[in-house]
């Protein structure tokens, strides 16, 4: 999943965006990134948290074999609880 830095739009395939024909020491090319295909602003891969639903973009913790966590709508826990 992709989530709009700019529009917050949630959806699974980016736009691809191509910039303009350029020339690196006589090799031709071209830059490209990936979009929102709604707003065509950048975008950031996501997943959604397991314990909460929410998606995440930025930090998280992950735990072997049990799943992906969001560190700003779940608790921290001390170990022993």
């Amino acid at each position: 999943m992709f989530v709009c830095a700019e529009c917050s739009a949630i959806f699974e395939e980016p736009k691809q965006c191509y910039g303009q024909q350029l020339e690196y020491f006589g090799t031709p090319c071209r830059e490209s990134r990936v979009a929102c295909p709604y707003c065509g602003e950048a975008c950031v891969s996501a997943f959604r948290c397991d314990l909460c639903g929410e998606y995440i973009v930025d930090d998280y913790v992950e735990v072997d074999g049990v799943g992906k966590f969001c560190e700003n709508h779940c608790r921290k826990r001390k170990i022993g609880e």
